[in-house]
C-alpha cells in the first residue's frame, strides 16, 4: 500500500522530490535547490506536509489554489549599485598592472562581461585579429569547487567586440601564460583551453577569484566594490558617453533593453539630459528649415546638424 503524501514529513518529501529532478535540471541549478532544501530542514523538516501552512502547502504542489497568492506584494525597491568611474578604473588598474589576474579585470570593465563568463573563456572563443570574442560557456561554484556549464539564457551566448588595449591587454596575457605552461611543466592542465587559469592552468574558483579581487580593491586604496561591478561600471559609463542603450543591453546579454534601464536607473538622468539636447537640436533644425523654405532665403553661415557631423 502506498504512503500518503500528506502523511510525509517535509524532509523526506523534499529529499525524494531531489531525486526526480536530478537528471531533469542543470547541475547548478540543482546544487542551488539542494542548498535550499538543506536550510529548510533543520527547521521544518520533521513538520508533516498536512500541517504546513496553506502557502507553504500551494507552493509545493500539495494543495489547491490559495486566495492569499491574490494578494499584491509591496514593490520591490531599486538596489543601488557600486560603480567607479573612469578616473578610478584607471588607478586601479595602475595598481595591478603587473598582476596574473590582470587581463581578466581589463576584460570586465570595458566588456560588462560576468564573472563566469570571464572565466569560462576560451581561446577557441577569441579571435584577437577580428577583435572580438563569444560567450559560450561560463564558470559556476557547485559545493564550493567550479564547474563549467552553458550560459543561462539565450541572450547570454553572444559575440563581445573588444577594443584595441583590451586586445592588447589579451595578447600580452597569452604571452605570459606560455611561460607559466613552461615553469609548470607537467603540472599545467591543458584540458579546458581556458585563458585565464590558475596557476597550473586549472578551472579558477569563482569565489577564490572574488576574494582575490577584494583584496586588490582594499589594497589599491580605492572604494569598496565587487566584481560585478566592474559590469556596472562599464554599463554606467557607455550610457554616459552615449552609446545606445540598445547596444549596451546586447553587450550585457540582458533579455531585454528594458532590464538594461531598469538596472541602471541612475544613469537614466544623464541620458534624458542627453535626449533633450538633441531634441532641442533638431527641432532648432527643422524650425530653420522652415523659415527658409516660406522666405526662400539662404543663411550667411551654415548651419551644421547631426546628419552634417
Amino acid at each position: 500500500m502506498g504512503v500518503s503524501r500528506s502523511s510525509l514529513d517535509l524532509g523526506a518529501f523534499l529529499d525524494d522530490w531531489l531525486g526526480t529532478q536530478r537528471q531533469q535540471l542543470k547541475e547548478t541549478t540543482w546544487a542551488s535547490y539542494r542548498v535550499a532544501v538543506e536550510r529548510i530542514k533543520p527547521a521544518l523538516g520533521q513538520r508533516k506536509l498536512k500541517a504546513l501552512a496553506p502557502l507553504d502547502a500551494e507552493r509545493l504542489g500539495l494543495a489547491p489554489r490559495n486566495a492569499a497568492a491574490a494578494a499584491k506584494p509591496p514593490a520591490a525597491q531599486p538596489v543601488e549599485h557600486q560603480t567607479w568611474d573612469s578616473d578610478q578604473l584607471v588607478q586601479f588598474f595602475e595598481h595591478v598592472t603587473d598582476d596574473r589576474f590582470f587581463a581578466p579585470y581589463v576584460l570586465a570593465a570595458t566588456t560588462g562581461m560576468r564573472r563566469g563568463e570571464v572565466l569560462g573563456l576560451r581561446w577557441s572563443d577569441v579571435d584577437i585579429d577580428a577583435n572580438q570574442l563569444a560567450v559560450r560557456q561560463t564558470v559556476m561554484t557547485v559545493s564550493y569547487q567550479p564547474v563549467i556549464t552553458t550560459p543561462k539564457t539565450k541572450r547570454s551566448r553572444r559575440v563581445v567586440y573588444l577594443d584595441d588595449h583590451t586586445v592588447d591587454v589579451l595578447r600580452s596575457h597569452r604571452r605570459r601564460q606560455v611561460d607559466e605552461r613552461k615553469a609548470a611543466g607537467p603540472a599545467w592542465s591543458d584540458e579546458h583551453d581556458l585563458v585565464f587559469r590558475d596557476d597550473l592552468g586549472d578551472v579558477v574558483n569563482p569565489d577564490w577569484f572574488s576574494r582575490e579581487f577584494a583584496r586588490q580593491v582594499k589594497a589599491s586604496g580605492l572604494g569598496r566594490i565587487r566584481f560585478h561591478d566592474l559590469r556596472h561600471s562599464y554599463a554606467t559609463l557607455a550610457l554616459k558617453a552615449g552609446v545606445h542603450p540598445k547596444v549596451v543591453s546586447e553587450r550585457l546579454g540582458h533579455a531585454t533593453v528594458g532590464i538594461t534601464l531598469d538596472r541602471l536607473s541612475h544613469v537614466t538622468p544623464a541620458i534624458a539630459a542627453v535626449r533633450r539636447t538633441q531634441w532641442r537640436l533638431d527641432h532648432s533644425v527643422v524650425l530653420l528649415e522652415g523659415q527658409l523654405r516660406e522666405g526662400g532665403g539662404v543663411p550667411s553661415c551654415r548651419c551644421v546638424t547631426g546628419r552634417d557631423r
